[in-house]
């Protein structure tokens, strides 16, 4: 569906020359708007009333340049996103997560942690999300010119779904879970968390909840009572 929304919103915006981000978010709204009602309210109908033909993100940067968000729904309608939101499979599992790392004056360096960690965890869950994440990044440079960064294409602007950029960031989230199940199960026994030794620990095994032994929470910088 995305493939045919596209690039009716590239005729459109070409056609009636429209170019600011009002615009814009309108020709997207129209456009998914007459898809729905094509597939899902005119006979035949193509998709059952339980199916969602679409629910997108769409970028933008505004008419002062500032990077925003917006969700688009299949009935044409499309809301900012002034926090967080995940969408999609997994995206009950991921908003759960996300809410509790999310800050607002969190860093661009932060949220990319965030994000990849979030999307190796629901890909352990979700069969339907691989672990291999794709980023866009809208944001400003240092003279506050609009730009997307594609964090997936390589030096020639060819996409990859293994990310380069993408090993360092996953190989330091890796464990976070594995090491947040071990504390809890020694909390709830009453031993002592050193979280400033959970901190400095870099390589930390995988294990899981039923492992995490008195023996292996040690490797987490955890200990227990005398």
């Amino acid at each position: 569906m995305a493939a045919k929304l596209l690039p009716k919103v590239e005729r459109n915006r070409m056609n009636t020359r429209r170019f600011l981000t009002s615009e814009i978010l309108d020709i997207f709204e129209d456009e998914m708007a007459e898809l729905n009602e094509r597939y899902k309210m005119t006979r035949p109908y193509r998709f059952s009333s339980d199916e969602t033909l679409l629910q997108a993100m769409v970028g933008l940067h505004d008419d002062k340049h500032r990077p925003q968000l917006y969700s688009l729904y299949e009935n044409g309608y499309a809301e900012i996103i002034h926090d967080h939101h995940a969408i999609g499979h997994g995206a009950r599992h991921a908003k759960n997560i996300l809410r509790t790392l999310f800050k607002r004056d969190i860093s661009k360096e932060r949220a990319l942690e965030i994000g990849v960690h979030i999307l190796l965890e629901v890909a352990e869950v979700d069969a339907m999300v691989d672990a291999f994440p794709q980023i866009a990044i809208l944001d400003m440079d240092q003279k506050g010119k609009s730009r997307i960064s594609i964090l997936n294409e390589d030096k020639k602007g060819k996409f990859q779904i293994a990310s380069e950029v993408m090993k360092p960031i996953k190989e330091k989230v890796q464990g976070v879970e594995q090491k947040r199940a071990a504390i809890f199960h020694a909390f709830m026994d009453g031993q002592t968390i050193k979280l400033d030794k959970a901190k400095e620990k870099k390589n930390v095994p995988k294990e899981t909840y039923e492992n995490a032994s008195s023996k292996k929470r040690k490797q987490f910088g955890v200990s227990e009572k005398n």
